[in-house]
């Protein structure tokens, strides 16, 4: 070992340090604990048992159907528009695009529970703003929080103005990689503003757009903040996803060893999805 060679390592020995004690232990112990029926004070081995109880544990498997509805609700909002948005925003000035980036990412920089305060009061039944809107127009007010399609779309609501300015923010950057030259051959060809934007523009942009739809799927099944401040899962666990209901098994009803078994099994569902996306690109790496 070369003396250069010793001091590289010796300065990515922090990071592979903190690696390895933050990521890959407690992985271990994930795994080692599920396998247990235990709340820390007494354990007991049961193999896998806990992994044979997640196929009868109903608010588990409801708690997936309730993340893919929040992905579902989310794509279009805080995926479609925000890519709409940077392909309009490309003929603007640079001037204007920076105005639009700092403007759409402000909310991104507020605390989740602090959004979750203020819809609260905006989609109160009695009292919000959304249903003295609804009363002017002479609908009856609904209540946002009572049933399941109207709850999810009230907090994707929520996560799509934090979330937003991210993939703006994104998607303006790559836009902006894409050489000048390129639109204006684009132009001498005869393309309108609108064929160049999805024929010219979008193809370049699509890579971004699969990878901003794989992070957006990932963080559908790990919502839990607001799901904590605004219905805690309810009404009958019909917004609990995926990572909020390992919580409640886990901190509220103290299964640890159970809570360990949906951590492993969420993140093969991940992994799954994660595997799909790789599948979909051809099995290249484009971002690199």
């Amino acid at each position: 070992m070369t003396k250069r060679s010793s001091v590289a390592y010796l300065f990515v020995a922090p990071a592979v340090t903190f690696f390895l004690l933050f990521t890959v232990a407690p992985t271990f112990m994930v795994g080692y604990l599920s396998f247990f029926k235990t709340n820390y004070v007494v354990s007991r081995f049961v193999g896998f048992s806990n992994y044979a109880r997640l196929l009868q544990d109903r608010a588990f498997i409801q708690s997936i159907g309730n993340s893919l509805l929040f992905a579902l609700f989310g794509l279009p909002m805080r995926l479609l528009l925000p890519l709409w948005m940077a392909l309009r925003a490309y003929a603007y000035s640079e001037r204007m695009r920076n105005m639009m980036r700092f403007g759409f990412y402000i909310p991104a920089l507020t605390s989740p529970l602090v959004l979750a305060s203020v819809w609260l009061f905006i989609f109160d039944y009695r009292r919000g703003i959304v249903s003295w809107l609804i009363g002017l127009i002479g609908l009856k007010p609904v209540v946002w929080f009572g049933s399941q399609l109207p709850a999810i779309f009230a907090m994707t609501l929520l996560l799509s103005v934090g979330g937003i300015g991210a993939a703006f923010l994104l998607f303006t950057a790559v836009l902006q990689s894409v050489p000048r030259t390129t639109i204006d051959a684009a132009w001498i060809d005869g393309a309108s503003w609108w064929q160049i934007r999805w024929r010219v523009l979008f193809p370049i942009i699509l890579p971004w757009v699969l990878f901003m739809t794989l992070y957006l799927l990932i963080a559908s099944f790990q919502i839990i903040e607001i799901i904590w401040r605004m219905t805690s899962g309810g009404p009958y666990n019909s917004t609990a996803t995926m990572l909020y209901n390992i919580y409640e098994t886990g901190f509220v009803r103290s299964a640890y060893g159970m809570a360990s078994a949906k951590s492993l099994v969420m993140m093969l569902v991940l992994l799954g999805i994660a595997v799909v996306k790789h599948r979909l690109e051809g099995g290249e790496d484009r971002f690199i």
